[in-house]
């Protein structure tokens, strides 16, 4: 046995997104474009729409395999086109007779045989490439899981020795009003979502003694620096139906000049109770 070199379909390449490998062992072909063309022909078929199983009445049980068929079920199945037959199956307690078929692309043999230099189209169900890729993005990011990832997310504060950081949200008096100061932190998101690490943030020339619930927005669930917002209703700082990609860091008093530093915001977790707030 010699190994030839690949076969390969750049338009397939393109649609599977990756390389897909099988080496066949050809036996008693000794010429290699003769290899070649067995190994296209390899590669078609897998593209082919199988197995078509499909029951019929006994009128068809003359056919047997090999036999290729023109297939009108496009108000049933979807399949239109010629098929050929691979297996069949009688039922003779209900004289029913059970076909299975693979789909067969005409312009598959032209090319097999190195008559073209293009690819026939791969057979499906009505999908052009841009449907397949709505319906795989829609199967791998489900409707609302942006809020799923934060609800489950970890917030980690202090990020490290080299920025400590007392709380995660942190006020003092500076020239007659208040600062609230978002400390730098960590996102830890469940499953494949990457952990995020957000910077210090500082609202400036806040009234003394206010309650300031803080959060910020972020759909990519990415944001290194987003902007953060503040708000006296605590629901309104909350992950909810209404604001899906809202991440909450808590509550805090901004300080007076009497108070010195005041700390808040929540160190682990997210997601808690409205109530939990205060």
């Amino acid at each position: 046995m010699v190994q030839a070199a690949p076969v390969q379909v750049a338009s397939y390449l393109s649609e599977d997104g990756e390389v897909k490998q099988a080496e066949w062992p050809f036996n008693l072909v000794k010429n290699v474009d003769q290899a070649a063309a067995l190994a296209r022909y390899k590669l078609e078929d897998s593209r082919e729409l199988q197995p078509i199983d499909l029951v019929c009445g006994p009128r068809l049980r003359a056919y047997r395999p090999g036999d290729c068929l023109q297939l009108d079920l496009l108000d049933y199945l979807g399949l239109s086109g010629p098929a050929v037959v691979l297996r069949r199956t009688i039922d003779p307690a209900g004289l029913s007779v059970t076909l299975t078929l693979i789909g067969e692309t005409a312009g598959k043999h032209a090319f097999a045989l190195g008559q073209t230099g293009t690819a026939p189209p791969t057979p499906a169900l009505g999908q052009t490439g841009a449907d397949r890729d709505d319906i795989a993005a829609a199967a791998n990011v489900p409707l609302g899981w942006q809020s799923t990832a934060i609800r489950s997310a970890a917030i980690k504060n202090p990020r490290d020795s080299s920025n400590f950081a007392t709380a995660l949200l942190t006020s003092f008096v500076t020239g007659g009003t208040s600062t609230l100061r978002v400390a730098r932190h960590d996102w830890d998101y469940p499953g494949d979502v990457a952990d995020v690490t957000r910077e210090t943030y500082d609202f400036t020339a806040l009234p003394y003694d206010t309650f300031a619930f803080v959060y910020f927005d972020d759909a990519t669930l990415a944001n290194t620096a987003p902007t953060y917002g503040r708000t006296s209703d605590p629901a309104q700082a909350q992950n909810s139906t209404a604001n899906p990609n809202r991440h909450a860091l808590g509550k805090i008093v901004t300080a007076n000049p009497g108070t010195g530093l005041v700390q808040g915001g929540q160190s682990v977790g997210y997601g808690l109770p409205v109530s939990e707030f205060f």
